[in-house]
């Protein structure tokens, strides 16, 4: 959660800026003359996709944002085979059973992503069964992308990455979403930037994203120069809109970006390299890919024994620090536990494997709203903790 704590006076002025300005249209189509030809939902669509790259096409939710994204591919009737990775937000699993398609959990590799190397196995076995290849960046992460893209690139396979977690993380100083065939970033409470909901999808094939705004609209063709009235449908489409003041709100919020991803940056830092220091072991924090930057919105502990793993969960609620996701709301993360989507899914393998190390790990949130010292002290502590055991 970042965004959201710094929510001040400037958000609630944009939101009447609206009504005092554009003639209060919440919507983002017609009344031109009514709301002075100012369109908050395209103001923000170019201003996201001058920070990520590519074109956009805002929908109601991240969850949208991925359902659109994978419609969005128009996958052949006979390749039903979504690949995703277990340890997830449900979303992504909700959207293929949504879709009426299959599930095939991943491996994870060291950094609880998905394993290229698992990856090309697999592919090379089914490759005439598989759609697309959804990977998640989870927890502010950055995945193997560039080996990920080389393997459905050669295999001629769309890779559709959940950025949801992670708007703000880098990979080659370039934004996650130019690694993917299509991307999805989410704007809910606890994101990097928020206006309670909505999503965006990223791609740079303008086409991908001309079926997204039509299909977010009824299936609207958006054709210019017509009235909504006598517009004609190029899809069979839904409402994943969002309004003119979530777009208002959200253009103020990505202005905040740069301070946001600073406070991350020197408290993550600080966090990561006084453990080290300290003696805190080095495999036991979660792997980064080179030349990536992580979001930092956390600092992921993994290989933790239960005892010592418990004894930083009690320190880390003695000392109000909060914990994110990992492992106090893994029934929302972990594949293990989606039994009302699948009643064999602990049979699976590489399900079980990755609780296994979601089991052993614990993430570290940072609030960006607590000094530096906080988290330096914070190190003090858990690595005191290595030498009690």
């Amino acid at each position: 959660m970042s965004g959201s704590l710094l929510i001040d006076g400037s958000e609630k002025q944009a939101v009447i800026d609206v009504f005092d300005n554009q003639g209060g249209v919440l919507f983002a189509h017609g009344s031109d003359q009514r709301r002075n030809n100012i369109f908050q939902t395209k103001l923000f669509e170019d201003e996201f996709a001058s920070v990520t790259g590519g074109y956009c096409a805002v929908v109601s939710s991240g969850t949208a944002a991925l359902k659109v994204a994978l419609k969005s591919l128009q996958l052949e009737k006979n390749r039903k085979k979504i690949i995703i990775q277990p340890f997830n937000f449900i979303a992504m699993a909700e959207v293929v059973y949504d879709m009426s398609l299959s599930i095939v959990w991943s491996k994870s590799d060291a950094s609880l992503s998905m394993d290229p190397n698992w990856l090309e196995s697999y592919l090379k076995e089914n490759i005439n069964e598989v759609g697309a290849v959804c990977v998640t960046s989870m927890l502010g992460s950055v995945p193997d992308l560039i080996n990920l893209k080389k393997i459905c690139d050669k295999h001629g396979i769309p890779l559709l990455l959940d950025a949801c977690e992670s708007f703000g993380a880098r990979l080659l100083e370039k934004d996650l979403s130019y690694y993917a065939t299509v991307a999805c970033y989410s704007f809910d409470f606890g994101k990097t930037i928020t206006a309670g909901e909505g999503g965006a999808i990223i791609s740079s094939d303008s086409k991908i994203i001309s079926y997204c705004r039509s299909y977010r609209d009824h299936g609207h063709a958006l054709l210019p120069n017509l009235p909504r009235n006598l517009d004609s449908a190029s899809c069979v489409g839904f409402n994943y809109r969002i309004t003119e003041l979530q777009a208002a709100i959200l253009r103020v919020q990505l202005k905040k970006l740069p301070i946001i991803l600073e406070r991350y940056k020197e408290r993550y830092s600080l966090l990561k390299s006084k453990l080290l220091s300290g003696g805190f072991p080095s495999d036991s924090i979660r792997r980064t890919i080179d030349e990536s930057i992580e979001l930092g919105d956390n600092l992921f502990l993994c290989n933790l024994d239960s005892n010592l793993n418990n004894r930083i969960i009690n320190l880390l609620v003695e000392n109000n620090h909060g914990i994110k996701n990992v492992p106090n709301a893994l029934n929302w993360h972990d594949a293990y536990f989606w039994l009302h989507l699948d009643g064999g899914i602990r049979q699976d393998p590489n399900v079980i494997e990755n609780h296994e190390l979601l089991s052993k790990s614990v993430s570290i949130n940072i609030d960006i709203t607590r000094s530096i010292a906080d988290y330096d002290k914070l190190a003090s502590l858990i690595c005191n903790l290595i030498f009690l055991e």
